[in-house]
């Protein structure tokens, strides 16, 4: 490996570290995160109690006729527990301490894919595999969410390159990984992969590995179906593989890499170890994988196994040119410039829920209880207004009286509905909106270019030169 291919990858590594503080800072709309930071929170206030898992609003799955706040688990929350330490004891923003955890996940995880590769394969391959780790674009949109997905994935890592050095610390990372997202358990595949062939398999701690980790998730597991509201029931499914599929390609290491990425496969496909995490990959993409085609965090447990596999595959390429140092420099740029076309896409965000939210939080008090009425599963107004409440589709709410006891139930009522969305069917919408303005005192209304990024391409939107969503605003005393 040369001296300027190593400096190549150093600085490919270091920027993109240094272009992850960018997406630490935007505002919050994604579900998922804003789920997380609402159970963080309320597990600071619980006095970190994990048997008392609560989200302060429902969510769109959920019957609006749910007492408050509601009990609920999709996960051990290994994550939100540590996040809600430093809530509780950092002068930060909720939000920015879970991204920050994550960050910090990241860079852990990048050192322990970095010893890993270096000793099973070459110093070279290990460079390259950091590299693409941080180049794919699912890694520089989620590893600052407020998500535990990344700590999985770091956890595995971990567990990974312990397990020829200190047993005992692997298998606690084996039981981190398959309790803090419930599908880590498919990480035990590539683990036992690996573990065949570097483990005495007649000793009792080979076997004890690969039970007591999944052993862990399914007490939690039962245990939380019986005493939380879960999401779990009923998402026993096959997925469907062509949205899968464009995932790993587009999202995971670009098109670019994903020839490479079959290369390495297709060379080392008698290892052991890859055998088995193409079928965890199968197994994954097929059960458990409702919402695949649109969450691709669902996908970040492939990552480590997609960038070895490249970066195996890229260099057996380099291996047969005469000048690899300038192919390898095209490759980054090419791979650099292909990475953020498709992660700023993931990184589009909305405005109206913070503004919404901070609005509330001076024109409401404290136990003031919310009825929102939009038009996105979206529970950004409750964490950024401090409130608890209930959500409800505007849509309902136009064709179903079932839900007109909320407006008993609730103090505030918040509307956002996107433009589009308001003309669509402007002849119940309209005097809806006239309705609710007529019967109850409206504190606060507005209307603007605050709502999501039009897709525009990376450098309009890293500039903040891409169209919005227009949204109406109102919030009213009920």
């Amino acid at each position: 490996m040369s001296k300027r291919e190593k400096t190549l990858l150093i600085l490919t590594f270091v920027l993109f570290v240094c272009f992850r503080l960018y997406p630490l800072f935007l505002p919050s709309w994604y579900e998922k995160e804003l789920v997380q930071v609402n159970m963080a929170e309320n597990l600071a206030k619980e006095h970190f109690n994990i048997f008392k898992n609560s989200l302060s609003f429902n969510l769109y799955f959920l019957s609006p006729d749910h007492d408050l706040p509601i009990r609920w688990c999709e996960d051990f929350p290994l994550f939100n527990l540590l996040a809600s330490v430093g809530i509780q004891f950092l002068p930060l923003e909720p939000l920015l301490v879970g991204r920050i955890l994550s960050f910090i996940f990241f860079l852990a995880g990048s050192f322990f894919l970095f010893q890993f590769v270096k000793e099973n394969y070459s110093i070279r391959v290990a460079y390259w595999s950091v590299a693409l780790f941080s180049l794919s674009p699912i890694t520089l949109a989620y590893s600052t969410y407020f998500i535990s997905d990344m700590a999985m994935v770091t956890f595995f890592l971990a567990s990974l390159y312990g397990l020829r050095k200190n047993y005992y610390f692997s298998l606690l990372c084996a039981i981190c990984f398959t309790v803090t997202r419930y599908y880590g358990v498919f990480l035990l595949l590539p683990l036992l992969g690996y573990a065949w062939s570097h483990f005495d398999k007649k000793n009792i701690k080979f076997y004890l590995l690969f039970m007591l980790p999944p052993l862990v998730e399914g007490l939690w597991l039962i245990y939380t179906l019986f005493m939380f509201e879960h999401p779990i029931g009923g998402k026993w499914h096959w997925g469907e593989w062509q949205h899968h599929f464009l995932g790993i390609s587009k999202y995971g290491v670009t098109f670019l890499g994903f020839l490479f990425l079959c290369v390495g496969f297709f060379k080392y496909r008698k290892n052991l170890f890859f055998i088995l995490s193409l079928v965890m990959i199968f197994l994954s993409l097929g059960f458990l994988t409702q919402g695949h085609d649109i969450h691709w965090f669902y996908e970040f447990q492939f990552i480590p196994f997609l960038v070895i596999a490249t970066a195996l595959g890229w260099i057996f390429f380099l291996q047969k040119l005469k000048h690899p140092f300038a192919v390898s420099l095209c490759f980054v740029l090419a791979l650099s410039w292909l990475s953020l076309r498709e992660s700023y896409k993931l990184m589009r965000f909305d405005s109206s829920p913070k503004i919404l939210g901070e609005k509330l939080e001076t024109l409401s008090q404290s136990q003031d209880k919310l009825l929102v009425m939009q038009d996105v599963p979206d529970p950004g107004v409750f964490v950024y207004g401090k409130r608890e409440g209930w959500m409800v589709n505007f849509e309902d709410l136009l064709t179903k009286e079932s839900h007109d006891g909320l407006y008993q139930k609730a103090t505030i009522g918040v509307v956002r509905i996107s433009e589009g969305n308001l003309l669509k069917n402007i002849d119940k919408t309209l005097p809806w909106v006239i309705g609710l303005k007529q019967k109850y005192l409206t504190l606060w209304e507005e209307q603007g270019n605050f709502g999501m990024h039009q897709k525009c391409g990376a450098i309009n939107f890293f500039f903040n030169h891409c169209p919005r969503e227009k949204y109406y605003l109102l919030i009213l005393k009920l």
